[in-house]
C-alpha cells in the first residue's frame, strides 16, 4: 500500500491539510460529514460521475476519497480555465449535480450554515463553493466538483449565484486579482445561464440573489477575520478588504439592470430546463 503524502494545493480553511495517498486523497473528518458521505453515496448510485467516491477513514481518522485526474486552476487563472468552452462546461456540471440531489433524503442530515440560502426553499443540494479550486478539468471541460464541506440544502439559482461569483466573475473590475481584466462578466454570465438551463423565473431572481450572496459571504470572511483565522485574515486584506466589499456592492448596484438582462438573455428555449 502506498505511504507517501503529498500535500494538494487550493483550499484556505483546510490549506496544507488534504494529501494524496496514490490513487486517493486523505482530508480532515469534519461536523457534516456524515451528511456528505451519504450525499457523495447517494451520487454514485445515481449515476452521477462528477464527484469523489467514499472509500471509508483511514487509521488517522481522516477521510479517504477517490483521487480524481485532471487539472484544477490555481490563482492567477490561467487562461484556459477561464475560457468559454470552460466556463459553459461548469454549466452543464452544476446542473447534472443539482439534478441528481433532487431526491436525496436530507431528513437526517446535518449541514454547513456558513454559505447557506437565506430562503426555507430547498429544492436540491447546493454545493455553494463551486470556486475554480473545486473544479477537475479534462482539458477545458469540467468534469468534477471537489471539497462538499459547505454543501446544503436551497435553490438552484443560489448555487448559480454564487458560482457565477467567482466565475463570471461577478465583482468590482478594480479588485478582481486572479482573473484576466479582459473577462466580460455580463457577457459570462448569459453563456453560463444558458449552459445550465435556467428558468424564466429564476432568472428574475438572479440579480436579488447575488446581492444576497454578497451579503453571505462578505460576512463568512468578516467573522473568520475577527476570530483572526491566520487563512482568511491574509485573504481579506490581499483581496482589499472592506474597500473591496465596498466596490462589489457598488458594482452590482450600477450594473443591475444590465445583469438581470444578461440572465434573461440566458433563458434559451433549446436549453431551458424542463
Amino acid at each position: 500500500m502506498p505511504t507517501q503524502e503529498t500535500p494538494l494545493p487550493g483550499g484556505i480553511a483546510n490549506a496544507g491539510a488534504v494529501v494524496r495517498v496514490g490513487e486517493t486523497v486523505r482530508r480532515p473528518v469534519g461536523p457534516n460529514s456524515r451528511s456528505i458521505s451519504a450525499l457523495l453515496d447517494f451520487l454514485r448510485n445515481q449515476g452521477f460521475d462528477g464527484a469523489p467516491e467514499r472509500r471509508g477513514v483511514d487509521d488517522q481518522g481522516r477521510e479517504v476519497l477517490t483521487f480524481i485526474p485532471g487539472r484544477v486552476a490555481l490563482p492567477p487563472f490561467p487562461a484556459w480555465s477561464t475560457s468559454e468552452q470552460a466556463l459553459e462546461s461548469v454549466a452543464r456540471l452544476l446542473r447534472r449535480y443539482h439534478d441528481a440531489t433532487i431526491t436525496f433524503d436530507r431528513t437526517a442530515a446535518t449541514w454547513s450554515t456558513a454559505f447557506t440560502d437565506p430562503t426555507d426553499v430547498a429544492e436540491v443540494i447546493c454545493h455553494n463553493d463551486v470556486c475554480p479550486e473545486n473544479v477537475v478539468f479534462a482539458g477545458r471541460r469540467a468534469v468534477a466538483l471537489l471539497d462538499f464541506d459547505f454543501a446544503a440544502p436551497g435553490r438552484r439559482i443560489w448555487d448559480i449565484a454564487r458560482t457565477l461569483r467567482m466565475w463570471a466573475p461577478l465583482s468590482a473590475p478594480s479588485h478582481r486579482v486572479n482573473y484576466s481584466p479582459a473577462l466580460d462578466a455580463l457577457t459570462r454570465t448569459t453563456m453560463f445561464c444558458r449552459a445550465y438551463g435556467i428558468s424564466p423565473e429564476e432568472a428574475s431572481m438572479f440579480v436579488a440573489t447575488v446581492d444576497e450572496c454578497i451579503t453571505v459571504g462578505t460576512r463568512f470572511v468578516r467573522d473568520r477575520v475577527a476570530a483572526n483565522e491566520a487563512a482568511f485574515v491574509d485573504m481579506w486584506n490581499s483581496g482589499g478588504g472592506e474597500e473591496r466589499a465596498i466596490a462589489d456592492r457598488a458594482w452590482l448596484k450600477a450594473n443591475e439592470q444590465s445583469l438581470a438582462v444578461a440572465a434573461t438573455r440566458g433563458c434559451s428555449v433549446a436549453e431551458r430546463r424542463t
